[in-house]
């Protein structure tokens, strides 16, 4: 629908890869460290108007805070998208700061 409307959307993919939860979880640096490359990239070179985020659940949220913490950084507009409020249902140590 964006994209649609004439804007360039840019996607970083950090969804875990398929095989057993330790291969899953091991899967996602390496995409979270090119997807920190790339955004730095784009918020240094002025490319980025707006970020958004699909905000994960359990400790993908510590990704997740990365990507938001240098997008405010560079003074981004950042939208974050809750899929889910199951994270702040339960009171857990990640989220209760």
């Amino acid at each position: 629908m964006v994209s649609e409307a004439g804007a360039t959307v840019i996607s970083i993919d950090l969804s875990a890869g398929r095989g057993s939860l330790m291969w899953r979880k091991v899967s996602r640096i390496p995409k979270v460290v090119v997807g920190v490359f790339n955004l730095l990239v784009l918020l240094a070179r002025r490319r980025a108007d707006a970020v958004y985020i699909g905000v994960a659940g359990g400790y993908g949220q510590l990704y997740d805070t990365v990507f938001a913490s240098l997008t405010r950084l560079f003074r981004v507009r950042m939208f974050l998208h809750h899929g889910s409020y199951a994270y702040l249902a339960k009171r857990r140590r990640l989220t209760a700061t």
